[in-house]
Parts: structure tokens; C-alpha cells; sequence
């Protein structure tokens, strides 16, 4: 990162200061300049190097041949170029300016260099993508389409991590550890990439072992009591036949959001990781890989905080917390004992055989968890619900494919299976408390609080219980259980009629096969459940096939070798399914989604590689949308294929090196994303719906899409004369417009417009062997709503999880 500092200082000293005067405006993720004196590596936060296949014999040959050629070693700036960026989108390496789909590409080094928290903090540098992720809750919204928290449902942005499709968004909370890449993929991926890829698809690649000696190790302490340490090792174990590759992380903080009621942090880091990862190379053309990993996350509470009450709300909780307020600033008042614990292991084996130019390759993976979660429902003082769940969830997959080698017809195409078993059990209290029953009949509570829970039960149960019967102690046992398998058969192939032109083809056919049982149980009468929340007593057992085929086309168009132009047409897929909260069997089965999306864009290099400007405008259309709403005061509780919709707008992104040492990004998106049809929507907080309980929601925005998501970073590398190290500053930021967190589209659950700002700054050394750097997160101390909804059983009063305030770190990277 900082190797050419020493060339740096015998540049002229007005520009700079310039530079650093200019750097406090200006903006940007980390690329890599290089002088022909010195290569001068600034990595900041977007650009990424990576390829989630190694190179064969033959590419490793040409590149040291390419790397073997005499250079002109006078330093001069023009000279500078931006590094490629490679990703895997179409499976194979390729240019990410050569790739028709719109990409946002980070290397692993720019996640340590940026100070990356987790997964969360990957959407100030991802534009038209929102990820909220926690050990309760994890959601991704790509372009404003994402899944809700309905365990049912298939997630509608893809997640792979080493070739591997991760079925459950659970698996976001595991420890970002040794990363090669990070690669978001914008709009349905359904060709090559397969069903549940609406919306996109989130890459992990993780670090391949290789034949030299490499050892890294991450340091940071910071407020709050975080403290992080990762480790990563490299070890050539037989000549060039035999490496191994460990990584590890531990990472712990007191929590973001202080419970006053319980006297703890809550929403906090609590993670450990480990990774074995072994590469075999059998003959020159064949190479097997081979990975093991485990994973254990905990938490004490998601952090509800009650952010808006009604006129009864201080006549309940004070009772039982004097001390409660109804404001945002991250203070809890939960009494519930609340928790959360998931340990994963897993592990994949691939092999990659050169055949005469193809690649074949195998790849294989196993993992399964088992998580516990338990919250305080009600999000009150109150001991009223809590919900308790324990879930099981394995899965399997393999992969055979086929990858030609470059030339004027490509192709790409490949077998796929995949299999899951989940399985659920939930327990849900009602008054799981024996003191509150005592307490109200022996008026301990007084009269006006007995009053206020009537006015609470009263229009639920009709009057017809009384409010001593309804309080005891009831709970709901429920069961859920499915399978699941899928194959699918897929091909695309690019032809090139003319040097100048690319014509791209590709077809994925699907099946899918789902068996399911749901069983719930009353502990007694079930009267306030029931009422509530529509709850009944059954047993349900069912069985779904589907097929589906997701066609695209697309065309590139070279202008020149810096300038191209594409437009492409993709069909997405969503899987149907079972919804394990039914309250019913009526509502019990949901039938697939499917999406067709239009793009067009321009990708271009400028000012011999020192700058790339690239451009993509897009209209995606939706039928039959699956929706998981919880709506009213909490009452109503439902999953359907509820809506069509239309996604449009456009992204960009401006990459530069303006002069030596300073790089700057500038990126963003526009959305407009509306319901088309959505009769059967969610009611808000006192409005009156229809006879089945629905308001029409057609025409209205679609939930967390903002019009703009804008995201802008800079860094500075400063020499300090002839120092054998120097120092660098840079800066992230991101602002998103307002845009509504719960489906009802309701003013209290809205997020204003916000801004987040990201610092750093520090020295290290030229052959970046050692780097000390100072972080700041988020120290503007914007509150950023993670989610806003309706209090059960308190109809206009509001909950939510606002995201972690200001907190500042100090880390250190050694690489040796």
C-alpha cells in the first residue's frame, strides 16, 4: 500500500498539497495506481482481484512471461493505471469492464484495509443494496427487492459462498475471514446462478492455498470493548504438489443498544470461525480442493427498543419499568431473557481439470447449523409474549460444469443438484410470568392499569373473558418440518461474428421437488392467540413440485478496446413453498415468483486506464410476489402471492486515480419501484381494511427503496520524506433517501434521508508489513432505522433496531 512513497516525495510539493487539500472532498474506494517506478498500491475499499478458480499451468506461464517483460522505470503519472478488476459472474475469470451485468466487485484487502465490521457495513460501499444482518434478524435488499423474515421463505438474493449456494440467510452472520472477493451481482441471475436469484446474487470467495510461505495477522481493539483478532496462514506442505491454508477469527463486543431494564448490551459481536483449506495438484492439469469450517455466533438480544407509544402505553410498562421512554436512542427496555445461538459446520471438495483448453469442474459442499433464538416478543417491560424457536437446517449440493476456452465461440453449461432438510420447533408464551397474574388480582398493579390491559384484550376476545383468564399462562407449540431437492440442467454460449461484437445465449431449466408437515398445539385454550392472531389448532402435511425455465439473451458492442456498450434480458425465479407461522392451513402453501429484467449499459476505460466510467439503466417486472406481512397493531400475520410490481432506474460508478497517491470512487442509484397490484396488502395502525382483513396497496412504493443510494470514498497516501513507511488518510460515506422499513408502508415506520460517514487514517510500512490505522465508524452517530413495525396487541405504538451509533477502533496488520 504504501511502496512508493519515496517516489512520491520527489514529486512537485504543490501538487501535493493540492491532493491533500482536494482530499478532503473528494471521494473514494481503494484501487490500485501503479508508476512504472514503483508499484504503488492504494487499496481502499472497491477494487478486487479475484478469480474463484486458480489459473492453469498455462495462464500462471503467460502471466509470468507478461510480468518477465522490460519496463520504462522513469516515474511518471500518466502512467498510472487502475487495476483489473476479475470476477467470476458468467463462470469464468473475466475483466469485470468486459462482464454484462451490472457488479460491484471488494478484494479482501480492501475489507481489512476499510475495517469491515461484517456484513452490514458492506452497504456503504454497495450502491442499490441494503444488508441488515444480525444473529436474529439478517435480510439483503438488492435494487428494493428482498425476503422478509419468514423462515418459509427462499431468499430472494442469492447467496454462494466458493461456488456453494448458501440456502438460508442465516449463513450472512458467519465470520468475514480470509476473503479473496466479494462480488453483489444486480438483477435476476437465473441462467447461470439458478433459482432464488431475483433480485441478484452475493459472492463469497474465499482464499485458495498457494505454494509460498504467507502469514497475516489482524489486531483492533476499539470502544465499546470490541476486539477483533484474525489470523490467516499459508504453508506449501510438498514441493508444488500439497498446500494448506488456515484461517481463524475471534470477535466480541458489549453490544450496540444498552437493555436498561436487564442492565446488559445487547445487539453485540460474539463470534468465532475457523477454516481448514487444502489444494492438491495431481498433475499439472488437475488440481482438487478441499475446505472444512465451523462457525458459532451468539447474541443476548436483538435490540428492540420502543420508538413511538399510544395513549396506554405509559399505564403498562410503567409498572413494570419506570424508566422506560419511547424514543429512538438505542435504550431497551425488553425483561425477557432473550438470546440467540447458531453453530455451523460445513464443507466443500472441488476438483478442476484442464481438458484440452475446457475446464471441468466438480464441486461439492455439505454444511448444516443448528440455531436457538429466543426474544422478547411484545417488545415491552412487560412479561406479555415471547417466542421461542430452535431450528435445524442441513443441505447438500453438487455441480458438474463445463467451461470452454477463450476464442470466437464460448461456452459455459453444467448439471446442478441440490437438497435441504429444515426442520423448526416453536414454542410461543403468553404471560409466562406467575407474579403478573398475582399482582393484578391482588391489585397490586392498581386499578388503572387492570383497566388499560382490558381496553388492551377487551376488543379480541369481545368482552367474553375475563381479564384474569385471559393473563394465565398459555402458550403455542408449533412444528415445522421440509424437504427439499432441485435439479437443473444450464448452458449459455457467447459467439463473436466480428471482433467487434458479442452475441450471448442462455437457458436454465429447473425442477423442484418440497415436502412438508406443520403441526400447532395449544398448552390450554388458546383464547388470546387466537384471537390475536388468528391462531388454530392443526395438523397440515403437503407436497409441491415445480419447474421452471429462466431464459436471458444478451449483446455486447465494442466501440474500441476502452469504450463497450451491452443490453440484456433475464428471466428470475423465486421457489414457492410452505409458511411455518400459518395461523391456518388455508394460508399454509405460497406458489413460486418470477421476474423478467430488461438492462442496458456502458462500460469505459479513460485517460489510459486511470479512470473507468460505467453505466447501467434497468426495468425489472415481477408477478406474483411472495409477502410476509405482520400488519395493524400485530394482529394479522399472513404470507401470499400477493403483488406484481415494477422495478426501474440506473447506477454508476466513476473510479480514478486524479493524481499520484490518490484514488476516489463515485457511485450511486436511482429507484423507482412501485406496486403494479397489491389488493391483498397490509393494513396500517387504524385503518380500516376489507372484509378479509386487506387494504389495497397498488400503486404504492415498495418497501426499503429509496430513490437514491449514493456512495462516495477517497484515500490519500502521504510520504514522510525518506521514511522506510508513510502515512494515508481516507474516508467512506453513503447516504440513502427516505424510504419506508415495514410493509404497510406506514409514516412511523419510515427512515428520513441519512448520511454515514466511515474514516480512517494511519501509517504503515512500504512492503506493507506492518500497517497501523486509526478507524472511525459512523461518526456522525446517524441513527439508521434496521427496521420499524407495528407493538403487537398495541395498535399505534411502534418497535424497531436502530443500527449501531458512533464507535471507534485501532487495529494492526502485520503480513509476513
Amino acid at each position: 500500500m504504501l511502496s512508493s512513497m519515496k517516489s512520491l516525495s520527489q514529486h512537485h510539493k504543490s501538487v501535493l498539497m493540492a491532493g491533500i487539500a482536494l482530499s478532503v472532498i473528494a471521494l473514494s474506494p481503494q484501487v490500485i495506481a501503479q508508476d512504472t517506478q514503483d508499484e504503488l498500491v492504494i487499496e481502499a475499499d472497491a477494487a478486487a482481484t479475484a478469480s474463484t478458480e486458480p489459473q492453469n499451468e498455462t495462464q500462471a506461464e503467460a502471466a509470468l512471461e507478461t510480468e518477465a517483460e522490460p519496463v520504462d522505470t522513469e516515474p511518471k503519472a500518466r502512467n498510472m493505471r487502475l487495476e483489473e478488476i476479475v470476477v467470476t459472474a458468467q463462470k469464468r475469470s473475466q475483466n469485470v469492464q468486459e462482464v454484462p451485468i451490472s457488479v460491484t466487485a471488494l478484494s479482501g484487502e480492501a475489507l481489512r484495509e476499510m475495517n469491515i465490521q461484517g456484513v452490514t457495513e458492506l452497504t456503504i460501499a454497495m450502491p442499490n443494496a441494503t444488508l441488515a444482518v444480525s444473529p436474529s434478524f439478517s435480510t439483503i435488499y438488492v435494487r428494493g427487492i428482498g425476503t422478509g423474515l419468514n423462515d418459509g421463505f427462499e431468499p430472494s438474493v442469492g447467496l454462494y459462498v466458493d461456488n456453494i449456494y448458501m440456502g438460508r440467510q442465516s449463513y450472512l452472520n458467519d465470520a468475514l475471514m480470509d476473503i479473496e472477493v466479494v462480488e453483489l451481482l444486480r438483477g435476476p441471475q437465473g441462467t447461470l446462478f439458478g433459482k432464488n436469484t431475483v433480485a441478484g446474487a452475493l459472492s463469497f470467495t474465499n482464499t485458495i492455498p498457494n505454494y509460498e510461505w504467507f502469514m497475516t495477522l489482524d489486531v483492533m481493539r476499539g470502544t465499546d470493548n470490541n476486539r477483533r483478532i484474525s489470523f490467516a496462514g499459508n504453508a506449501p506442505v510438498w514441493d508444488d504438489k500439497i498446500a494448506l491454508r488456515l484461517s481463524a477469527q475471534h470477535h466480541k463486543s458489549d453490544g450496540a443498544i444498552f437493555n436498561a431494564k436487564r442492565g446488559i448490551g445487547v445487539l453485540r459481536n460474539d463470534k468465532n470461525g475457523a477454516r481448514l483449506k487444502a489444494r492438491v495438484d495431481l498433475t499439472p492439469d488437475l488440481y482438487v480442493t478441499a475446505a472444512a469450517e465451523y462457525s458459532l455466533v451468539k447474541d443476548n438480544g436483538p435490540g428492540f427498543e420502543l420508538l413511538k407509544g399510544n395513549g396506554q402505553t405509559e399505564i403498562l410498562f410503567s409498572p413494570f419499568d419506570p424508566t422506560y421512554e419511547e424514543e429512538p436512542n438505542r435504550v431497551s427496555h425488553l425483561d425477557s431473557d432473550s438470546y440467540s445461538e447458531r453453530e455451523t459446520v460445513g464443507g466443500n471438495f472441488n476438483v478442476f481439470w484442464d481438458l484440452g483448453g475446457h475446464e471441468v469442474a466438480l464441486i461439492a459442499g455439505f454444511n448444516e447449523f443448528t440455531e436457538i433464538l429466543k426474544y422478547d416478543s411484545d417488545a415491552s417491560p412487560i412479561p406479555i409474549l415471547t417466542w421461542d424457536n430452535d431450528d435445524d437446517y442441513t443441505q447438500w449440493q453438487a455441480e458438474l460444469r463445463l467451461v470452454s476456452p477463450p476464442g470466437k465461440f464460448e461456452y459455459v453449461g453444467g448439471l446442478f443438484y441440490f437438497g435441504n432438510q429444515y426442520d423448526a420447533f416453536t414454542e410461543f408464551r403468553q404471560f409466562d410470568d406467575p407474579n403478573v397474574p398475582g399482582a393484578l388480582l391482588n391489585g397490586a398493579l392498581g386499578q388503572e392499569f387492570s383497566d388499560a390491559l382490558s381496553a388492551v384484550f377487551d376488543p379480541l376476545t369481545g368482552g367474553v373473558a375475563p381479564l384474569t383468564d385471559i393473563i394465565t399462562a398459555d402458550g403455542l407449540f408449533a412444528n415445522f418440518s421440509q424437504s427439499t431437492e432441485t435439479l437443473a440442467l444450464y448452458a449459455q454460449a457467447t459467439y463473436r461474428p466480428w471482433s467487434w461484437l458479442e452475441l450471448i445465449a442462455g437457458v436454465r431449466g429447473h425442477y423442484e421437488q418440497k415436502e412438508a408437515t406443520i403441526s400447532q398445539e395449544f398448552e390450554k385454550t388458546g383464547v388470546v392467540l387466537n384471537a390475536a392472531f388468528g391462531t388454530v389448532e392443526y395438523d397440515f402435511t403437503g407436497d409441491k413440485t415445480e419447474k421452471n425455465v429462466t431464459p436471458k439473451v444478451a449483446v455486447r458492442y465494442l466501440v474500441n478496446d476502452d469504450i463497450n456498450i451491452y443490453a440484456t434480458i433475464g428471466k428470475g425465479y423465486k421457489a414457492g413453498g410452505f409458511n411455518p407461522t400459518a395461523p391456518d392451513p388455508s394460508k399454509a402453501v405460497f406458489d413460486e415468483e418470477t421476474s423478467w429484467t430488461y438492462e442496458a449499459g456502458l462500460k469505459s476505460e479513460w485517460f489510459d486506464g486511470r479512470m473507468t466510467a460505467n453505466f447501467a439503466l434497468f426495468r425489472t417486472e415481477f408477478t406474483d410476489m411472495q409477502i410476509s406481512v405482520l400488519s395493524g397493531a400485530g394482529e394479522a400475520f399472513f404470507v401470499d402471492n400477493a403483488a406484481s410490481s415494477t422495478v426501474q432506474g440506473f447506477e454508476w460508478e466513476f473510479k480514478g486515480i486524479p493524481w499520484a497517491g490518490n484514488t476516489v470512487t463515485f457511485a450511486g442509484g436511482y429507484l423507482h419501484a412501485y406496486y403494479d397490484n397489491f389488493e391483498k396488502g397490509p393494513c396500517q395502525a387504524g385503518e380500516e381494511g376489507n372484509a378479509e382483513g386487506f387494504c389495497d396497496m397498488s400503486g404504492e412504493r415498495m418497501v426499503r427503496a429509496p430513490k437514491w443510494d449514493i456512495m462516495a470514498s477517497m484515500t490519500q497516501l502521504i510520504p514522510l520524506g525518506n521514511l522506510p513507511f508513510g502515512a494515508f488518510v481516507g474516508f467512506d460515506t453513503a447516504m440513502q433517501t427516505e424510504h419506508f422499513t415495514d410493509q404497510d408502508n406506514d409514516i412511523n415506520t419510515q427512515q428520513k434521508t441519512y448520511y454515514i460517514l466511515n474514516t480512517r487514517v494511519g501509517i504503515g510500512a512500504e512492503d506493507q508489513s506492518w500497517v497501523l490505522s486509526i478507524n472511525g465508524h459512523n461518526v456522525t452517530d446517524t441513527m439508521v432505522l434496521g427496521g420499524v413495525t407495528d407493538v403487537p396487541l398495541q395498535e399505534g405504538a411502534y418497535f424497531g433496531i436502530i443500527a449501531p451509533g458512533r464507535f471507534w477502533t485501532a487495529e494492526l496488520r502485520l503480513t509476513l
